[in-house]
């Protein structure tokens, strides 16, 4: 009631005219209800903003204790607007190294590409996907690549950083396909050969496994029927049958585990190829019940 109260209405209408510069200075660079929002509590105390991306407290004191730094942390924020984003995460204890990625091979399939120094790509198990981890990088970047090649780009890009002192030419020239999927790109060419051998030979080896487990699988059923059966002459000559067959679905389930054995290095291991399998049998227990 009290924004209709013609006491409370001159009061905010002094308030503009004393403070009319500062409100025109936050307007532009902002929206002045957000900046109370993040900046002021309901009782219009200064709230004392830790690692925020948001607060003016926290970020004054940062450029406080780095007077010296001022000019360089400018021009790294300039470099950050000109590329286009829109958002800026601060976060001192924000260690990039300690986190894995996950990007679709295809960069226009990525809803969401994170984009950091010193990337290595540490596997390619899936045909359509890479997982990749920073070497050390002072920042992320998160963008939309999908967005940002329609028309009207409206995607936020973000920054996420640990600290402000870093050199701007450590940020990319751009956010282009060719200079953000560079690492992965050359990864893809130089090393995907090998990596869908990888994926060809851990196939082939779960294939057989399941095959193999199929088989017994059919063999127990068949034996419980044969069990059932009232006939002794018949039960017993398809038993001696069965004593056949399950000799050789021993020397193939042998067989099986061998050759698992025989195709495991460093990137094949009994855990890669029982997780394989694993997958394939939720994918294809999926379809059955659907």
């Amino acid at each position: 009631m009290k924004f209709w109260d013609s006491k409370a209405t001159k009061e905010m209408k002094e308030f503009y005219r004393k403070h009319k510069l500062e409100i025109d200075v936050i307007n532009r660079y902002s929206k002045f209800g957000y900046f109370l929002n993040n900046n002021y509590d309901f009782q219009g105390n200064m709230t004392n903003g830790h690692n925020s991306d948001n607060n003016l407290s926290f970020f004054y004191d940062y450029f406080l204790n780095h007077k010296k730094e001022l000019s360089q942390i400018l021009l790294l924020l300039e470099k950050m607007n000109k590329l286009g984003i829109t958002t800026l995460e601060f976060n001192e204890a924000e260690d990039f190294e300690n986190t894995e990625y996950e990007a679709y091979t295809n960069f226009d399939s990525n809803v969401c590409f994170n984009y950091l120094e010193n990337m290595n790509i540490i596997s390619y198990y899936n045909e359509y996907k890479v997982k990749y981890k920073s070497l050390g990088s002072n920042y992320k970047i998160v963008m939309d690549p999908f967005k940002a090649n329609r028309l009207f780009d409206h995607s936020v890009r973000k920054i996420v950083v640990n600290n402000l002192l870093f050199d701007p030419e450590r940020l990319p020239e751009n956010l282009s396909e060719e200079v953000v999927f560079k690492e992965i790109r050359k990864f893809l060419n130089e090393e995907g050969e090998k990596w869908a051998k990888v994926r060809g030979d851990i196939e082939k080896s779960v294939n057989l496994s399941i095959a193999a487990d199929d088989l017994v699988d059919g063999f127990n059923s068949a034996n419980k029927a044969v069990q059932e059966l009232d006939n002794i002459y018949e039960k017993e000559k398809l038993l001696a049958i069965l004593h056949k067959i399950k000799e050789g679905l021993e020397e193939l389930e042998t067989t099986s585990e061998e050759y698992s054995d025989s195709i495991c290095d460093d990137l094949i291991t009994e855990d890669k190829i029982e997780s394989a399998k694993c997958k394939r049998l939720e994918i294809r227990n999926h379809h059955y019940f659907h």
